[in-house]
């Protein structure tokens, strides 16, 4: 696997949404991620090939064009296709308001959302991540592009 991630400063651990991390996984035949009761939220993309999410006792076969959103407080599971292994864009957030808004845009009982059109918030969100601008300044723009993924999916 090759993964590019970009570890994003926490200004205030008290506020109600902070990305912590964001990246760009190039995932092997053997990629696979285990969590437990994760206390972050986390959205990818999937630009290119397939995998399976494991949740609520659900198997989710996701490919390229899908987003899928992984609530904080839900045990979960994924995996790349050996075959055909996905290469995915992903945002991790910590705090209340990244999961309150999931449930205000009535997003919290799907996983899987079918999204070719906001590969380009993603790839937004990487250029932002990986850009010289104050810390500050990035957590409140990705924070603004999570809201604008929400936003379209809603």
């Amino acid at each position: 696997m090759n993964e590019t991630i970009k570890y994003i400063s926490v200004q205030d651990k008290e506020l109600p949404i902070n990305v912590l991390m964001t990246g760009v996984s190039i995932c092997d035949e053997n990629h696979n991620c285990v969590r437990k009761n994760p206390d972050i939220t986390i959205i990818e993309y999937v630009f290119k090939g397939e995998g399976t999410i494991l949740i609520n006792n659900k198997k989710i076969d996701v490919k390229a064009d899908d987003i899928y959103i992984l609530p904080a407080g839900i045990s979960h599971e994924y995996y790349a296709n050996p075959k055909n292994p996905w290469a995915k864009y992903f945002m991790n957030l910590s705090g209340s308001l990244a999961q309150s808004l999931l449930v205000n845009f009535s997003l919290n009982n799907q996983v899987v959302f079918s999204a070719p059109s906001l590969k380009n918030l993603f790839k937004e969100i990487m250029k932002v991540s990986f850009s010289d601008i104050p810390e500050i300044e990035k957590q409140s723009k990705l924070t603004s592009l999570y809201f604008e993924i929400l936003h379209k999916l809603y």
